[in-house]
């Protein structure tokens, strides 16, 4: 299973979740609650039940955890708390009280909670698929999913995970909870009878079936095996919610359940430890059989010391932040990783705030500082969707009301409480109709694929950093053509090998400390540094994308022989074509950009015209005469392709070397090389 950690959907998260009803006495043989009188239906509306804190505090822990672990990736974090396990236990803890509630029957239960888990997911889905349609719907080997009208239903109900391109993979990434939320829900009806006659039988089910998947028994390569594995990693964490709501992991003697809880924590810790992943290491959130027992310890050991009185009782704004949180879980959890995706560029838009974008750990805490700020304005933008799934009014703002304005509101079964408890209905019918018709718009289209159309030019990129516009783009003429140029392939994220085609290390680029975290990691197979290996060989057209890797920047990129910023020449940046362009000649003395990172050059082999940037210095030593110039290069090779470039010119994937004709150009034609471009400036 991936590491795609996340928190529980709204609907779990959003109910308001009273403490369980804990049998003061137990008959023998006894494994319901205690029956409840039924409520007079004459009788008027009882004061409202309190939220449970604890379960509330929960919720929140989570939520933070899962934004820390997908910013720093910390291996030990779902070890301090395994959220996912935590969430599916208080989803099925609540699950379980709304069927034994006995004023509603098995389908009413059903329809009320899809009802408030769907409508956010619409919301999120009409705004994702817009914006991965107008990027561009690329597919690699081990990302994205073609867009087809089979697929799409998946965005209306997530009986399988809804398609994604490889570019917003993170954007789908945390949808995998919300199916299998849904399976457990759709399931629930018949889990817990079975669970109230046979506990302890049931019990043993998920691990069998965890079993079965890790021993290949049953295929995971498919929807249905995924969707398996996840249901078996989890399933005990949610029986135990169940046991939790009835009230029988209350009636459990404290040490010997302690002490169990613990043994099965530290065997999954130890299966974590014996049984490390090549690419995340003991990560537990990535090793199923871990996972499954570490959660299921955890969630045993949570739910037994349940707490008479919590510190956020004690902690009123704290409190008040929890609840906060919890009415806008599904928000914060599915919009997640876009505010940690956005929390980049927001601090790249200016001066001010470019001074905390720094290699290693502080740059990651700014990352995690803003991601949060981006998500205030996210709940503030698009959490009234919450509301409306609830049947409420929507609000803008979550934080609990007082008093006074809870006793403002229009009294249940009043004109005005009508007319509010219409407006969801109409709410989330106009949200089914809005991701119907963005699926509708796009999904037409042919995922994928480079247009068939006549290449259009797309507009010329500026130089990164501060706005250094082009004015009009010169005939490309002026660029001299350097024919039969030996050219070598390299990757982000790889360090000095042997075979042909590597030149010293490609973790930092010339104008690039963090060039290999920038880019998203190794260009090639493994994780960058001394395992990142070459997939040259196992690129496929038309776009030729990494295939193990969701790039962050251009995969088309070059390295030239030539560094603007530390030439021994000051005349040099002179020499460069362009530099006498509007806005450039202002920046001639300032080392904080650079003329020719992201400059656009086209790279012509027996497989046809690519367009491509220059993202590093290389191979050799520097060498403008050649660069600038019309001098052949100094070195035996005069330029460095990426594996996206080297493939696209027909270069032969066996050598690792070829010879090709290049020159600078102002802006490509359209291709897959336009998908994903380039911006940041020096770093």
């Amino acid at each position: 299973m991936s590491g795609t950690d996340g928190a529980r959907p709204p609907e779990p998260f959003a109910a308001s979740h009273a403490r369980p009803e804990i049998p003061l006495q137990r008959t023998e043989g006894s494994t319901a609650p205690p029956a409840q009188a039924a409520p007079s239906p004459t009788a008027p509306p009882g004061p409202r039940r309190p939220r449970d804190q604890y379960i509330d505090g929960l919720r929140a822990l989570a939520l933070v955890r899962v934004m820390t672990y997908h910013t720093f990736g910390w291996s030990w974090l779902p070890v301090a708390f395994p959220s996912m396990g935590v969430m599916f236990a208080l989803g099925g803890s609540l699950v379980a009280g709304s069927l034994s509630s006995s004023s509603r029957t098995q389908a009413q239960v059903l329809r009320k909670r899809l009802k408030r888990l769907l409508p956010p997911l619409w919301l999120y889905g009409a705004v994702v698929v817009t914006v991965m349609a107008v990027h561009g719907w690329t597919l690699t080997e081990t990302a994205g999913a073609p867009l087809t009208w089979r697929t799409a239903s998946s965005w209306i109900l997530p009986l399988a995970d809804p398609p994604g391109s490889a570019w917003g993979y993170d954007l789908v990434l945390p949808l995998w909870y919300i199916r299998t939320y849904l399976w457990f829900l759709l399931l629930s009806p018949f889990l817990l009878w079975l669970f109230r006659r046979y506990p302890l039988p049931l019990l043993a089910v998920p691990p069998l079936l965890l079993a079965a998947v890790s021993t290949n028994v049953v295929e995971t390569a498919t929807d249905i095996g995924d969707t398996l594995e996840h249901l078996a990693t989890f399933g005990a964490c949610w029986l135990l919610g169940f046991a939790h709501h009835d009230g029988r992991i209350a009636t459990l003697r404290r040490s010997p359940t302690v002490g169990a809880a613990a043994g099965l924590m530290a065997a999954g810790l130890a299966w974590a430890l014996t049984h490390p992943e090549l690419d995340t290491g003991w990560d537990i959130d990535n090793i199923d059989a871990a996972n499954a027992l570490y959660s299921a310890g955890a969630v045993l050991l949570l739910l037994r010391l349940y707490p008479r009185r919590t510190f956020l009782e004690r902690t009123p704004w704290l409190s008040k932040l929890v609840s906060a949180m919890n009415s806008r879980a599904m928000t914060i959890y599915l919009w997640g990783n876009l505010a940690i995706w956005l929390a980049t560029p927001v601090i790249e838009s200016n001066p001010l705030t470019l001074q905390l974008e720094r290699p290693g750990l502080p740059g990651q805490v700014a990352q995690y500082a803003v991601a949060w700020l981006v998500i205030v304005v996210l709940v503030l933008l698009v959490g009234w969707a919450e509301d409306v799934a609830a049947g409420r009014g929507p609000r803008l703002s979550p934080w609990p009301r007082s008093a006074r304005s809870r006793r403002a509101l229009p009294a249940p079964g009043s004109a005005g409480a009508g007319t509010r408890s219409r407006l969801p209905d109409v709410a989330i019918g106009a949200l089914a109709v809005a991701l119907c018709a963005v699926l509708g718009a796009v999904g037409v289209r042919s995922p994928g694929t480079a247009s068939a159309e006549e290449p259009q030019a797309v507009a010329p990129l500026p130089v990164a950093g501060p706005v250094l516009p082009g004015g009009d783009a010169p005939s490309p003429t002026r660029y001299p053509l350097h024919d039969g140029v030996r050219a070598t392939v390299f990757w982000a994220g790889a360090v000095a090998q042997a075979d042909a085609g590597e030149d010293g290390q490609s973790l930092s680029s010339a104008w690039d400390r963090e060039w290999a975290r920038h880019y998203g990691g190794c260009d090639g197979v493994g994780a960058a540094g001394p395992g990142c290996g070459s997939d040259v060989d196992r690129r496929t057209g038309p776009d030729w994308f990494p295939t193990a890797l969701v790039p962050r920047e251009n995969p088309y990129y070059v390295g030239l022989p030539y560094n603007d910023l530390i030439s021994s020449k000051s005349t040099d940046r002179h020499r460069i074509p362009w530099a006498s362009d509007p806005g450039f000649p202002a920046h001639l003395n300032d080392r904080s950009v650079s003329f020719l990172k992201n400059r656009w050059v086209s790279v012509t082999g027996p497989g046809g015209t690519c367009y491509a940037q220059v993202e590093d210095s290389g191979p050799g030593t520097l060498d403008p005469d050649y660069v600038l110039g019309t001098a052949p290069p100094a070195a035996e090779y005069g330029i460095n392709l990426s594996p996206a470039v080297y493939r696209c010119a027909g270069l032969d994937a066996a050598t690792g070397s070829g010879v090709v004709s290049w020159r600078f150009v102002d802006a490509p034609v359209a291709g897959p090389w336009a998908r994903t471009i380039t911006s940041r400036q020096v770093s």
